[in-house]
């Protein structure tokens, strides 16, 4: 029974931590947001925005807004560009419309480049797949008889075309294949143990 009240303080603890972690969160997201601001100030100083100026805007527009507009800066034909920022932004005016045209092809872009490393990466995993399937199907024919190798081998060289079969059997004489000639009949033999796996020949 002593020990009761002792839980029950912990149970009082926790609100309390929840409170404090919550409290912590806020003061961190201030912390960040303050961060933003002096960030932004500091870009408008750099294009010569005074920096009372500069403050009174990030203070009253939005962050985006200001973003976009230090970009389209580059798309504006006036003289005096922090003057013409200022007011545009006072103005809540639309950013060019050069400005968005460009970052439509620039978005169009990253989506091209996003779906053409997508693509690359697939197809790296589609070779890895194939290698290392090629090299299980290698260890499983090294596994097998010397009288079940020679079978495959014979079904793996039947499945080239005719006129592969007679370079074969020159290459054959004259006691070594050539590289091309090695890959195609590792390529049908992975075909016929494929086959035998399949109607229950072979165990993997």
């Amino acid at each position: 029974q002593e020990a009761l009240p002792h839980i029950d303080e912990e149970f009082e603890a926790e609100p309390a931590k929840q409170t404090t972690a919550a409290a912590e969160l806020v003061l961190e997201d201030e912390d960040e947001a303050e961060d933003e601001d002096e960030a932004l100030v500091a870009e408008l100083v750099q294009l010569n925005v005074s920096e009372s100026t500069a403050r009174e805007l990030v203070k009253h527009s939005d962050a985006n807004a200001i973003r976009k507009w230090i970009e389209a800066l580059d798309y504006s034909r006036a003289q005096d560009k922090a003057a013409f920022l200022v007011k545009a932004l006072q103005e809540n005016w639309q950013v060019p419309e050069e400005y968005l045209k460009a970052k439509e092809e620039e978005e169009q872009q990253d989506r091209l480049r996003e779906a053409e490393r997508a693509r690359q990466e697939k197809q790296q995993e589609e070779e890895h797949h194939r290698q290392r399937e090629a090299e299980k199907l290698d260890r499983l024919y090294e596994s097998l008889s010397s009288e079940q190798r020679a079978e495959i081998d014979r079904e793996a060289e039947a499945r080239t075309p005719p006129l592969l079969r007679k370079q074969i059997a020159q290459q054959r004489k004259q006691g070594e294949f050539s590289l091309a000639t090695t890959a195609i009949l590792r390529s049908n033999r992975h075909e016929v143990l494929r086959t035998w796996l399949k109607e229950g020949k072979l165990q993997a």
